[in-house]
This record gives structure tokens, sequence and C-alpha cells, in this order.
């Protein structure tokens, strides 16, 4: 299952060219290359092979931007494991890479590691300021977790980085439904309700449908 940048895990209830071999002069002359020097000469004058990338990483592998673009180039060829590995080593080197960051924790919830997941969160959220991808993914697996707090704070701090974004009004409202908060959780359903309504969609769309039909029964309920 994919998971897109923001939205919440799907999965939780609720590719490149062959090796490539440098002759020893060339070997030679990228002994001789360093830091942005190193990395123009293997990825702007030989093809975007994840083999040229990775002399590139080889040789120096304590650049995390060279390390994060050999991690793409193992996810575009499927290569889970050297992608986890990749990004691994450009977090050891710049653990405030939230694109290293992220593509580590979903390669954990693709997986179904919760509990690493989880952890892997809270050690990334104690050393950066996250972004709404991660808080949204994060807030997901708290709430697949039955952190319920935890769930709801991440909701709320991704709608504060994103107004707009209709799933975290969504599952905002869902948890304050859960616990009886009515009023609250009608404003965040409508407001996904809103947002929706003025999306580009398919003529029905089922969830929009429920969420109308529940702030109705919870309005009904009010007046009782």
């Amino acid at each position: 299952v994919e998971i897109d940048q923001l939205n919440p895990v799907e999965k939780m209830p609720r590719l490149l060219q062959a090796p490539e071999i440098a002759s020893t002069a060339e070997a030679e002359i990228a002994q001789m290359l360093t830091g942005l020097d190193q990395l123009r000469y293997y990825l702007g004058n030989r093809l975007m092979s994840t083999s040229s990338i990775a002399m590139a990483a080889s040789m120096n592998p304590y650049d995390s931007m060279i390390q994060t673009r050999l991690g793409r180039a193992y996810a575009a060829s499927g290569d889970r494991v050297r992608m986890e590995d990749s990004f691994r080593q450009a977090l050891r080197t710049d653990p405030d890479n939230l694109e290293a960051q992220n593509a580590v924790a979903r390669l954990m919830l693709e997986s179904g590691r919760f509990d690493e997941a989880y952890i892997h969160y809270k050690q990334m959220f104690a050393k950066t300021e996250p972004n709404a991808e991660a808080l949204m993914n994060f807030g997901a697996l708290c709430n697949q977790l039955n952190r319920h707090d935890e769930a709801m704070q991440s909701f709320e701090r991704v709608l504060g980085k994103l107004p707009n974004y209709p799933p975290a009004h969504l599952l905002l409202a869902e948890l304050l439904d859960a616990d009886g908060k009515t009023s609250q959780a009608i404003l965040h359903y409508e407001r996904y309700a809103s947002l929706k309504s003025n999306a580009p969609s398919d003529p029905i769309d089922p969830q929009l449908q429920s969420t109308l039909a529940r702030i109705q029964e919870l309005k009904a309920s009010r007046i009782k």
C-alpha cells in the first residue's frame, strides 16, 4: 500500500539500471573530488543510475544529501532493505533530515512495525520540528495503538500547519465524537464537509455522505 505524503496510513484499521563499474582512471579522478564537486561528477556527468550514486556515497558516507539521493534510488528500484539503510545513514549525519526521517517511518508503517515506528517518531520529534506528513501519520499510528490523547494532539498540530487539510479535520472530529464532545466534533465534521464539497471529486463521495449524515445525527441528538 502506498502512503500518500499527507494521508494517514491506509493499512491501519481504522527502478534503476544495471550496476556500472568505473574505470581505473575514473576512480582516480573521483577520489580527488570532494563535497559538491564529487556529487556533480557522479550525478551530473554520469547516468542517474543507482550504482553511480552508490559510488559517490561510498566515498563520502557522511554526506546526508548523497545518502538521501541513494535512498530514493533504492526506493525506485524496489530495494527496501538498502533504501532503509541509506536513509538511516543520512539520519546519522543529519538528524534534521525530514525526508529521511519520514521515509524510515513510512517503511515501518507499511511493514506493520507499529511499535518501532512509534519509538522512531518520538525520537524524531525530540530532535526536530516535524512536518505535517509526520504528524498526520503519527496521529493515525497513535489512533491504531489506542493512544487517544496523542492522536488528538497530533491532528491538532497538523491543522496548526495546514488549517484546510480535510483528513485531519475528519479524524479529529471522529476522536471528539468518540469522546462525546458533540459541539467540537460537529465543527470539525462541518469543516471537513465544506472543504470536500468545494474540492473536485467523484459525483458521489461515500465518506462525505457519511459525514453529512453524522452531522445531522449529532445535531438531532442535541435537540432531544
